[in-house]
């Protein structure tokens, strides 16, 4: 199945790599891409129709963390969004707990492109070291398994 995508986005991507020394650096028949930047794994993706890309970082949550620890993480949210640092949010195609933003492609350029990938890994470095400083290491180190039934919060 071939990706509907206006070129337009691939070039602004591959002028992006280039900044940042990537020589090839398009979605091409995909929809993300992955990468790790300073041992961070990150995903950049665009969904054919959507007017932004978003980028993600998978967080390693340890398994089985109480609900006031899940709370404190959405309460965090207000704060971070606020301060333009992104979010923290279940994915469900990842299957783990991720820092999320969204970069808006209306008049985005390469060297924007760059301004808002430099902030955003200022954020996921944040991120990462503010999760494992609130939240205690337990022996299975693996994100805990996400599907579309959990049920984070009944109102």
């Amino acid at each position: 199945m071939t990706i509907q995508r206006p070129k337009w986005i691939d070039d602004l991507l591959q002028d992006f790599g280039l900044l940042i020394g990537f020589d090839d650096f398009t979605f091409g028949e995909t929809t993300a891409i992955d990468l790790a930047i300073d041992d961070l794994p990150l995903v950049i993706s665009h969904e054919p129709g959507s007017s932004a890309l978003l980028i993600r970082s998978p967080l390693q949550l340890p398994v089985g963390q109480p609900l006031a620890t899940l709370t404190m993480l959405h309460a965090a949210n207000m704060d971070s969004l606020g301060a333009g640092m992104g979010i923290i949010a279940c994915d469900i195609p990842l299957g783990s707990w991720v820092w999320a933003d969204r970069i808006p492609l209306a008049g985005l350029t390469a060297p924007h492109l760059l301004d808002h990938f430099e902030n955003a890994l200022k954020a996921i470095r944040f991120w990462h070291a503010e999760v494992a400083r609130l939240i205690p290491a337990t022996e299975a180190d693996t994100p805990p398994a996400i599907s579309a039934t959990d049920v984070l919060f009944r109102l």
